[in-house]
């Protein structure tokens, strides 16, 4: 069983931020970063302003580039979610079935947006986003449905 000084559950924004923040205070130890997503963290204004029109590739709209938490040594674990946790052993089971070790853990999962429930919802211009390279497909299969007249 791997075991990390500290686990953040969340790839987003807040995990990001909360790695950066041990680094800079002057955590040495182990940091793991574990998130449902495929991509590192990445902006999300940016995703749906700039990415989306072309405007940015993305990874421009990353958070920090892929170096940057290698130099820092932050690991991550994509595609993958913490789905218990035991509290008096300081595990954590993820979505693999595997179990990792933590000494702290910092819980910045974020969300997920809630469906419309009114008239209208199905409407192709309806549309939730999801993570950045599935939304970009969705996106365009959306506009590609629209009636443009």
């Amino acid at each position: 069983m791997d075991k990390f000084d500290v686990v953040i559950v969340g790839a987003g924004h807040g995990g990001a931020s909360a790695a950066i923040a041990l680094r800079q205070a002057g955590l040495t130890g182990s940091i793991l970063v574990v998130g449902r997503e495929p991509e590192l963290p990445y902006e999300r204004p940016p995703l749906s302003k700039e990415y989306f029109s072309g405007e940015k590739e993305f990874e421009r709209i990353g958070i920090r580039p892929a170096a940057f938490w290698e130099e820092r040594q932050v690991e991550f674990r994509t595609c993958i979610e913490v789905t218990a946790i035991n509290a008096a052993d300081q595990t954590a089971t993820l979505s693999d079935g595997t179990t990792i070790g933590f000494g702290d853990m910092i819980w910045a999962a974020g969300g997920d947006p809630r469906k419309l429930s009114c008239p209208g919802q199905s409407l192709p211009e309806s549309t939730l986003f999801a993570p950045a390279p599935m939304s970009m497909q969705c996106w365009l299969n959306c506009l590609m449905s629209i009636k443009w007249w």
